[in-house]
């Protein structure tokens, strides 16, 4: 009996582990799709500001460094948006 007991512990904690493993890596997974979003919409952001932007106010090879700072920026917020989203997926689903 008392090996049962031990026995279905054990396939319990190993059920257990496996839907943690599974739920991390679904995580993992949403996480790298909003960080490649987000790299996309910067690039989007940098064709448009090649395409709107006068001739006169580009730089020699691309464009002013406001406009590469600009993205830089909005890049930084929104992947910090997507670690933090993960983070709190992970603190609510463990």
């Amino acid at each position: 009996e008392i090996h049962k007991g031990i026995e279905q512990a054990r396939l319990e904690s190993k059920n257990r582990m496996e839907k943690r493993s599974n739920f991390e890596s679904v995580i993992h997974a949403t996480q790298a799709d909003c960080e490649a979003a987000a790299d996309k919409a910067k690039d989007d952001y940098m064709a448009l500001m090649l395409k709107v932007l006068p001739v006169k106010r580009r730089v020699p090879g691309g464009l002013p460094q406001t406009v590469v700072s600009e993205a830089e920026v909005i890049l930084h917020s929104a992947k910090t948006e997507c670690q933090s989203t993960a983070t709190n997926m992970l603190s609510k689903g463990i």
